[in-house]
C-alpha cells in the first residue's frame, strides 16, 4: 500500500500528466461541428446579452441545456476575448473537467477499494482513449462526465460510514446533488437518472431495510435541491421562447422516447470498449482474475449496477454511440484495476498468464510509440522530446513505487502511453485532411461575406460559415428558392458552397466563377465555393 507521501506525490502526477495530455494542439486543431456549435452559440449569446436562450446561425438552438455556454463564454471573459470564443476557450473547459475526472476517480478508488487501486485505475484512465479525444473535443461530453464521476462519488462517500461523520456524510450528499443539477444543466437528466438508479438498486439489495438507500441518499431533499437548481433556467427559458415550445426539441426529450429497434443488438455491451483503447489486454486478464477470484469481484456491485443500468437505458433509445457511456469511464477502469490488483495479490507472484498479458500490453504500446514516430512530420524534435520524457517519467513511477509490482507496471505504462498520445497530437495526424480543408473553403468564404459579399449553402450544412462569417447564413433545398435569395441580393453578387454535382445545373441559368473546393472523405461529394458574377 503506497504511504502517505507516495499517494499524493502520485495523485499530483496523474493530475499533471492529464493536464498536460489535453494542452497539444487545444488551439490550433479546426473545430468539428459539434464544437462549433458550442463556440457560436457562446458568441452570439454574448452578443446577443442573453445568456438564458441558446442561439445560433438566427435561431434558438434547443439540443442541450447550456452550462457548456456558459463555462466557454466564461473563458473567454477571463481571457478577455468575448465576444469572440475561440477552440482553445472551450476545449480548455474540456481539460480541466478531465483534470476533475481523474480527482474523482482517484477518490473514488481509495474509498470503496485502497490506494493501490485507485492508482492502478487512475493510469488506466490517464491512458485511454476516452480521456485523450474528449479532452480534445470541445463538446459537453468530458464536463457532462466529469459532474456525473462527481455525483457518483458523492453518493458513495454518503452510503460510506468509514472514517465519516454523519455530518459529512450529509455534504458529501449535498454535493452529490448539486453535480447532478450541473450534468443535467450540461447534457441532459440521461445518465444522472441511470445511474442513480443503479445505486439505489444495489444500495437496495444490500440492506436489511429496504427503505434505506431513499434515506441514507436523501432522495426527497436532493431531488428538491436538484429541481432548485435547474427549474430557473427551464423557467427563463420559457419566457424567452415568446411561444415557441421544446416539447419537440432535444430538450423536451425528443431522444428520450424508448425503441426497441437496437435491443437486441448488444451496442454497449462491447463498442464503449473503443474508450479504453489501448488497454483490451489488461481487460481481458481483469475478467479472467474476476471470474476465478471472488474476491476480485467484491465491493465492484457499486460501480457495475450504474454502469449496467446506463447500459440497458441507452438500448432502448433512438440512438447508439458508444460515447454516451464516457461517464462511467471513471467506474469502468476502477472495475478494471480491482481485479488486477486482488488477482495479483492472491498469486503472490507473476504468474505466466499476467507477464503475458502485460508484455502484450507494452509491445502494443511501443507499435503506437512506432507508428507516431513514422507520422512524425516536421515535428520531430518535439515527439522525440515527448518520447523521451514519458520513458523518464515511466522509469521514475517504478522507482517512486517500490511495491507492487503490478502497480508500477500499470503506472509505467500508462505514464508512456500518455506521452505517446501527446505525442501523436503534436504531429496532427489524429484529425483527418478534410477537417483542414472544410475549414479553409470556411475561411475563403468568410473573406467573401466580410467584402460585403451575401453568402448562403446550397445543399450543404451552413453551421462552419456562420461560424466564420460570424453572421446567419441561409441555406437552400433548391435552385427556385436560390433565386428567390439571389433576387435578394442587394448588390447581384452572391457567394455560395454547393455540392459539384449541382454547379451544372447553377450555370444553366447563372453566370458563376469557381473559387475553391475540397472532397468529401464519405461520399467523395466535391463542395466547392462559387461567385455569381452576373445572371444571363
Amino acid at each position: 500500500m503506497p504511504d502517505n507521501r507516495t499517494w499524493w506525490v502520485s495523485c499530483t502526477l496523474l493530475v499533471l500528466l492529464t493536464l498536460g495530455l489535453g494542452l497539444p494542439r487545444i488551439a490550433s486543431v479546426p473545430l468539428d461541428s459539434h464544437e462549433i456549435f458550442v463556440a457560436g452559440t457562446a458568441r452570439n449569446m454574448s452578443i446577443r446579452n442573453d445568456w438564458i436562450l441558446p442561439w445560433f446561425n438566427g435561431a434558438p438552438r434547443l439540443n442541450k441545456p447550456p452550462m457548456s455556454y456558459w463555462a466557454a463564454g466564461g473563458v473567454a471573459a477571463l481571457a478577455g476575448d468575448l465576444p469572440e470564443v475561440e477552440a482553445w476557450h472551450i476545449r480548455l473547459v474540456s481539460v480541466l473537467a478531465g483534470c476533475m475526472l481523474m480527482l474523482s476517480t482517484l477518490a473514488l478508488g481509495a474509498l470503496l477499494f485502497d490506494r493501490t487501486t485507485a492508482l492502478a485505475a487512475g493510469g488506466l484512465l490517464l491512458g485511454s482513449a476516452g480521456l485523450f479525444s474528449f479532452m480534445h473535443d470541445g463538446r459537453p461530453d468530458m464536463l457532462y462526465a466529469a459532474f456525473c464521476n462527481l455525483m457518483l462519488l458523492g453518493f458513495a462517500k454518503c452510503a460510506s460510514t468509514r472514517s465519516s461523520s454523519a455530518r459529512q456524510r450529509l455534504w458529501w450528499c449535498a454535493l452529490a446533488w448539486v453535480a447532478c443539477a450541473t450534468a443535467i444543466l450540461t447534457k441532459g437528466p440521461q445518465l444522472p437518472v441511470f445511474m442513480i438508479l443503479g445505486v439505489a438498486f444495489f444500495l437496495w439489495r444490500n440492506c436489511d431495510v429496504r427503505w434505506k438507500p431513499l434515506a441514507s441518499l436523501h432522495f426527497v431533499p436532493g431531488l428538491l435541491l436538484t429541481g432548485l437548481l435547474c427549474a430557473p433556467w427551464w423557467w427563463a427559458l420559457d419566457q424567452r421562447l415568446s411561444g415557441l415550445s421544446v416539447e419537440r426539441s432535444q430538450l423536451g426529450g425528443s431522444l428520450l422516447v424508448p425503441s426497441l429497434a437496437h435491443l437486441g443488438e448488444f451496442y454497449y455491451a462491447w463498442r464503449p470498449l473503443q474508450l479504453l483503447l489501448p488497454w483490451l489486454p489488461l481487460v481481458v486478464l481483469a475478467a479472467v482474475f474476476a471470474s476465478r477470484n471472488r474476491g476480485a469481484r467484491a465491493g465492484l456491485g457499486f460501480l457495475w449496477t450504474p454502469l449496467i443500468a446506463s447500459a440497458l437505458a441507452l438500448s432502448l433509445g433512438r440512438q447508439s454511440r458508444y460515447f454516451y457511456l464516457l461517464p462511467l469511464l471513471g467506474p469502468m477502469t476502477l472495475l478494471i484495476a480491482r481485479p488486477l490488483v486482488c488477482g495479483l495479490a492472491g498469486s503472490g507472484r507473476w504468474a505466466l498468464g499476467t507477464s503475458l498479458a502485460y508484455q502484450v500490453q507494452g509491445l502494443l504500446l511501443l507499435a503506437c510509440a512506432g507508428w507516431v514516430i513514422s507520422a512524425r512530420g516536421d515535428h520531430g524534435l518535439w515527439i522525440a522530446v515527448l518520447l523521451i520524457a514519458g520513458l523518464c517519467l515511466a522509469l521514475g513511477s517504478i522507482r517512486m513505487l517500490r511495491e507492487p509490482r503490478l502497480l508500477q507496471a500499470t503506472l509505467a505504462l500508462a505514464v508512456f502511453m500518455s506521452a505517446v498520445w501527446s505525442a501523436a497530437a503534436v504531429t496532427g495526424r489524429l484529425w483527418d485532411e478534410e477537417r483542414y480543408a472544410s475549414h479553409a473553403l470556411a475561411r475563403k468564404a468568410a473573406q467573401l461575406s466580410d467584402s460585403g459579399i451575401s453568402l448562403a449553402t446550397l445543399d450543404v450544412s451552413p453551421t462552419l460559415y456562420a461560424y466564420y462569417a460570424a453572421r446567419d447564413v441561409p441555406r437552400v433545398e433548391s435552385l427556385a428558392q436560390l433565386q428567390t435569395l439571389l433576387d435578394s441580393a442587394p448588390d447581384g453578387m452572391s457567394a455560395l458552397v454547393i455540392p459539384a454535382s449541382r454547379l451544372d445545373s447553377l450555370k444553366k441559368i447563372h453566370e458563376v466563377e469557381t473559387i475553391e473546393g475540397f472532397a468529401r472523405r464519405g461520399d467523395g461529394e466535391m463542395l466547392v465555393l462559387i461567385k455569381r458574377t452576373q445572371s444571363p
